[in-house]
């Protein structure tokens, strides 16, 4: 019995900027598919037949760092961006 995929999800930004020259952001994020629908394949008779289950909770975590510079009187800016993620089944 295929139950209905559910979808959880959450982000929080900051920014923070102590001087104009400066500014760091950021961000973290969480989703979650409940009853996560997948693929699930298996043999009949020599044949392979494709079904689709429940194959229970897929979470995903992230997370980015982006710090700004800003030089030469505003001309030229300069950005990094740093990024983690962590994915799970469950």
């Amino acid at each position: 019995d295929l139950k209905t995929q559910r979808y959880l999800y959450s982000v929080l930004t900051y920014s923070w900027m102590p001087v104009n020259k400066f500014s760091l952001n950021a961000t973290v994020l969480w989703e979650q598919i409940i009853d996560d629908i997948v693929p699930y394949w298996y043999p009949i008779d020599g044949l392979m037949v494709k079904d689709m289950v429940n194959s229970g909770n897929y979470n995903i975590f992230s997370g980015t760092l982006t710090p700004s510079l800003s030089l030469l009187e505003g001309k030229l800016n300069i950005q990094a961006l740093l990024s983690y993620a962590h994915e799970s089944h469950t």
